[in-house]
């Protein structure tokens, strides 16, 4: 065997404490002896080949799982490494290209495993090491990584990109501007926009805001299972005739609510008469403030008999314009009529005792008056249906007194 192995010359790579040399008992059943490649070297132990002998010595990464380390957050290449030996954090981040402008030198956590051979089991999950590599602490500048440790480079707390939001319409000065800080509220960009023009209608701005902010693979998660729930509903409804371009409509159209803006309902003409109150709302990221012209009019929706469009004068009142619009269709839901302020807001009709308050109109306000539903006439089954079970029932009440007599 040493013969052999000095004339392969074995390569630095393997795993020496044991190898395995197969070969045929002389019933020609095969049978497999251990040895140690070192020890056969060295002289110590000492074995004869024979024919048909196989030995296989194996590789030491082959026997152990593949040594790696990981590093997340703010890098520029986050990734999965091959593990070096005698590796540090700074030569990690090294590979994973530097950090990012907003990263935290002094809040760097390396994560790494549990290797306890207790027998009993414990709650712990893996050993987390804080460390400062904008500080001179030896310990921390050279902290050695081991195989699977992960490291985490932290956001700093006081970093901050730049957020912008727009203002459109009837200011002086329209356009995107960046916010100073997370405090700028809705009368400090309109003052930075130069305020409003004279058209400009304060009453019926608008403010447009997105529905989700920082969207996370959950949401992603969490909207992927709407699609799939509208396409099963939409495959039972429909049959076969269920299109694939169906299913990529719906997820086009549920994904888009990731980024969809909905308008928020705003009193511009208040938050710049009395800046920081309630209604001086504080900007977000992606934020679209819109201030239209002065509209002279008010309209009519639903169950009226003439919806149209009405000039607006100080002393129309909602009934007024109901009475100009042809007055309540036969089929209108009185208690129900609310009104739609030009900012978004919406005003629903009172009640009290025998009497109904309508909202005040103000120019641009929208009247909406929904129709009642049509009640569904009981079919001749149904009757059938509800006067067995009212038979039924007077037959077991005449039962039970029976029983208690």
């Amino acid at each position: 065997m040493k013969d052999l192995l000095l004339a392969v010359r074995v390569k630095e790579n393997a795993f020496t404490d044991r190898a395995l040399l197969s070969r045929l008992n002389p019933d020609l059943t095969p049978a497999v002896l251990p040895f140690s490649v070192k020890e056969v070297l060295s002289g110590k132990t000492e074995i004869r080949l024979q024919r048909e002998d196989k030995i296989h010595i194996y590789p030491i990464s082959s026997l152990r799982e593949a040594y790696s380390v990981t590093i997340n957050g703010e890098v520029n290449r986050p990734a999965t490494f091959t593990f070096a030996d005698n590796m540090r954090v700074q030569d990690l981040i090294l590979l994973a290209d530097g950090f990012k402008e907003g990263a935290s030198r002094s809040r760097i956590e390396v994560s790494r495993r549990l290797l306890s051979t207790a027998v009993t089991d414990t709650t712990a999950y893996s050993i987390i090491h804080s460390i400062d590599l904008g500080s001179a602490k030896g310990e921390d500048l050279n902290f050695v990584l081991q195989p699977f440790d992960i490291v985490s480079v932290r956001k700093s707390p006081t970093y901050r990109s730049q957020i912008t939001v727009s203002v459109e319409g009837e200011v002086l000065y329209p356009g995107n501007y960046t916010l100073a800080g997370n405090k700028e509220r809705l009368s400090d960009i309109i003052a930075r926009a130069g305020g409003l023009k004279q058209t400009g209608y304060a009453t019926g701005a608008i403010l447009l805001r997105k529905t989700h902010v920082n969207e996370t693979s959950a949401d992603e998660a969490l909207f992927s299972s709407k699609i799939n729930t509208i396409s099963n509903q939409s495959k039972r409804s429909s049959g076969n005739s269920f299109a694939a371009t169906d299913t990529a409509k719906i997820a086009s159209n549920v994904n888009g609510l990731l980024v969809d803006q909905k308008p928020v309902g705003i009193r511009l003409a208040d938050a710049m008469a009395r800046p920081g109150s309630l209604y001086d709302i504080v900007l977000e990221e992606g934020d679209v403030i819109k201030v239209p012209k002065l509209t002279q009019t008010v309209q009519t929706f639903g169950a009226v008999n003439v919806p149209r469009q009405i000039a607006y004068h100080r002393n129309l009142g909602f009934r007024r314009l109901i009475s100009e619009s042809g007055w309540f269709a036969p089929n209108a839901s009185r208690k129900f009529a609310y009104m739609v302020r030009p900012n978004g807001e919406i005003k629903t009709t009172k009640r009290f005792l025998f009497f109904r308050f309508y909202p005040s109109l103000e120019p641009g306000a929208e009247v909406y008056v929904p129709a009642k539903k049509d009640k569904k006439p009981i079919s001749t089954p149904e009757y059938i249906a509800l006067g067995t079970g009212l038979a039924s029932l007077g037959g077991l009440i005449i039962a039970l007194i029976n029983t208690v007599k």
